[in-house]
């Protein structure tokens, strides 16, 4: 009787010895397999711990402070990276942008800045690439320019969402040696500017012996050289010992041609008393705090006459409205604060003290009111 195919022989017989020896042969071979494989494992690890680690001290030891972004199709924003670097740049704790992808637009950056902060988010959940500069706060309060440097990729061939990896750069030093040399710039132009309207006024007085065509010609010149909108010219009469506007560009010119001055009256004789030029650069404020004045007491004062004195001292303009009206028994506190009444001097007192101005007001019943502005003089 023939015996199957795969049966083997008895446990007695050579073949089934064979069969052992192959089989541990085999168990052995795979064993070695396994220990080759987790050395090998383990080689891959290490070497991946200390990528990981030339990382981390890359990162930490350079100023800029990375993060990656995820955007999906949705328009939701999280952040699957932040450097520690954000710490030193934002004096914030560096899980308050890891929690929260906000917390940059809405607690750091200038909230002047905030547009242009919000046009590259909208860049960059388009797809393209954005580079941008704009102030951010620091948690101590410090204000410092940055440069955030933002680069789209597709996560996946098959994905809507987009990965932003971006750089924010401190460029405070920069930005600030920029500003500086676009003031000196504008400074040195306005000199320039001004070099040649004094040119042109001293060729002007020497290619003419007629007083008024010299005063009409200076007269139009200053009035280029500072902008202004209207300008007078006095000459000091010695015999007389009086200032004359001997030229007025202005609409009301009429009314101040031939005037005269004392030495002691007006800017312009505080200015030839002592020698120096008397420049206030918020001057229009005091014009409209006159126009304000003159309107409150034609409304509310009942007063038949008003006087309007201007002056100086050796820091202020001061600027006064005084009439004969009703006065008003209010303390100035409440007076400022009592907008129903049309005084409305608290606007006036706000404007002013924008401007390093104050405002005084002195008022009796029946003995009138004296309101006057102090603006500040520039350090000449």
């Amino acid at each position: 009787m023939l015996e199957p195919a795969n049966t083997l022989p008895t446990k007695n017989g050579a073949p089934e010895k064979a069969c052992c020896k192959n089989g541990t042969t085999d168990l052995a071979q795979v064993n070695a397999a396994l220990k080759r494989e987790i050395a090998e494992r383990k080689l891959i690890e290490e070497a991946l711990r200390q990528s990981e680690e030339r990382f981390r001290q890359f990162i930490t030891s350079i100023s800029d402070h990375i993060y990656v972004t995820r955007i999906t199709a949705a328009g939701e924003r999280a952040n699957l990276y932040i450097s520690p670097n954000v710490e030193k740049l934002t004096g914030y704790p560096r899980q308050n942008f890891v929690d929260d992808w906000s917390y940059w637009a809405s607690n750091v950056i200038h909230p002047d800045d905030r547009p242009i902060a919000a046009h590259q988010a909208a860049t960059l959940a388009r797809g393209e690439n954005s580079e941008t500069e704009y102030r951010v706060i620091r948690a101590n309060g410090q204000e410092i320019w940055v440069r955030d440097s933002a680069r789209v990729e597709t996560y996946q061939p098959t994905s809507q969402n987009l990965m932003v990896y971006g750089v924010v750069s401190d460029i405070t030093g920069r930005k600030l040696a920029e500003i500086e040399n676009t003031a000196l710039h504008t400074q040195t132009k306005r000199r320039a500017r001004a070099l040649e309207i004094l040119n042109k006024a001293g060729q002007t007085i020497t290619s003419t012996l007629d007083l008024n065509t010299v005063l009409e010609q200076v007269l139009h010149q200053v009035q280029m050289l500072f902008e202004a909108e209207g300008a007078s010219i006095l000459l000091y009469n010695p015999v007389r010992n009086k200032l004359v506007f001997e030229a007025v560009s202005a609409e009301d010119a009429d009314l101040f041609l031939g005037k005269a001055l004392y030495p002691t009256e007006g800017i312009a004789g505080w200015v030839l008393q002592n020698k120096k030029p008397a420049i206030s650069a918020n001057a229009r404020q005091d014009y409209r705090f006159l126009q304000e004045s003159l309107t409150n007491v034609a409304k509310h004062s009942q007063a038949t006459q008003v006087q309007v004195t201007l002056g100086i001292s050796d820091s202020t303009v001061n600027l006064s409205v005084k009439d004969n009206g009703e006065g008003f028994s209010q303390s100035v506190d409440q007076a400022f604060s009592n907008q129903l009444s049309g005084i409305g001097l608290l606007g006036m007192r706000e404007r002013l003290e924008l401007l390093g101005g104050w405002l005084d007001v002195d008022s009796r019943p029946g003995e009138g009111t004296c309101i006057t502005a102090h603006l500040p003089l520039e350090a000449c």
